[in-house]
């Protein structure tokens, strides 16, 4: 499973710092049987890809936990690394042989 969660910062303290902590928002579910071998996060918005070792490929919205797409790539997953485009319009990843 995956956990979703948001940097929550709360109200100025009397010392004039504000305090943050981590809130959860979701737990996704992964691919069956494959572990995460890399995560990325919006920028933009609250979506959130994970890749599997399998190639699978799935991103969510977090808030919902609701998973938007998935897809099975033919890429070598290991030390592969992603990344969202800045209008989240599209996700780069990168392997060591390929991107």
């Amino acid at each position: 499973e995956l956990d979703g969660e948001f940097l929550i910062r709360h109200a100025e303290s009397t010392k004039g710092t504000s305090e943050q902590s981590l809130a959860l928002a979701k737990t996704l579910h992964s691919a069956p049987g494959s572990p995460v071998v890399s995560l990325t996060s919006s920028n933009r918005s609250r979506l959130a890809a994970a890749l599997f070792e399998s190639g699978t490929i799935s991103v969510y919205e977090v808030t919902t936990g609701d998973e938007l797409v998935s897809a099975t790539l033919r890429i070598p997953t290991t030390n592969a690394t992603m990344a969202f485009s800045p209008r989240d319009d599209g996700i780069v990843i990168a392997t060591p042989t390929a991107i």
